[in-house]
């Protein structure tokens, strides 16, 4: 029976051990934030409320590549860092942030329409050209620019992965586009 319940105990939910899985499975090592797996598994679990909109955003720096090229990825690494600690400050506290792939970062805003995610976009976009790079260029100043694509959910999209799809392919849009864009589905 005590080996049974020490077994039992070992798989509960909050138990170290599940906790240390979840980190592992959902978690960037690099930045701290969720990955791409805990927002496509977590995400159908958000949108059950049809009538509470959602709105998902993808942010993606226009000049990360010359970071890289001009400063070594380490310094990109560490930018990955210090973006990843912007784009969680000022977040509504249920909003859940993550690194989705690469240099993307996205967050998860449940309860906020349009004009609030446009508001957290812009937000993003100055706290990114803001960020004191120079301890990572060798004291060149260097201003990241980002692009950021919003979709909203149920108005765009009608399943995660649907709402995934849309919001992603918006960045690279608006890098293509000059830069330092915000862009909605219907602006592709």
């Amino acid at each position: 029976a005590g080996r049974i319940r020490n077994a039992n105990a070992l798989v509960k939910e909050n138990s170290p051990l599940i906790q240390e899985l979840r980190s592992q499975v959902y978690g960037d090592k690099l930045t701290g934030l969720f990955n791409k797996t805990f927002l496509e598994e977590n995400l159908p679990e958000y949108l059950k409320d049809r009538s509470r909109p959602a709105a998902l955003l993808m942010v993606k720096p226009d000049n990360f590549k010359a970071m890289n090229d001009s400063f070594g990825h380490e310094a990109g690494d560490q930018t990955l860092v210090l973006m990843a600690a912007a784009l969680k400050r000022g977040l509504p506290e249920d909003a859940v942030s993550l690194r989705f792939m690469g240099n993307e970062l996205s967050c998860f805003l449940p309860g906020v329409g349009r004009d609030g995610a446009r508001a957290v976009a812009e937000r993003i976009q100055r706290d990114f050209a803001s960020l004191d790079l120079s301890p990572l260029t060798g004291g060149s100043d260097f201003r990241l620019s980002v692009s950021a694509g919003i979709a909203i959910f149920p108005e765009h999209a009608d399943t995660a992965p649907e709402l995934i799809a849309r919001a992603h392919e918006l960045p690279l849009i608006g890098r293509e586009r000059g830069g330092n864009a915000i862009l909605f589905p219907e602006d592709r």
